[in-house]
């Protein structure tokens, strides 16, 4: 549970 949130919060927020 920790990878999931991460990768979560990234594709929510893109590479700006």
């Amino acid at each position: 549970y920790g990878l999931v949130v991460a990768l979560a919060f990234l594709f929510a927020n893109p590479f700006v």
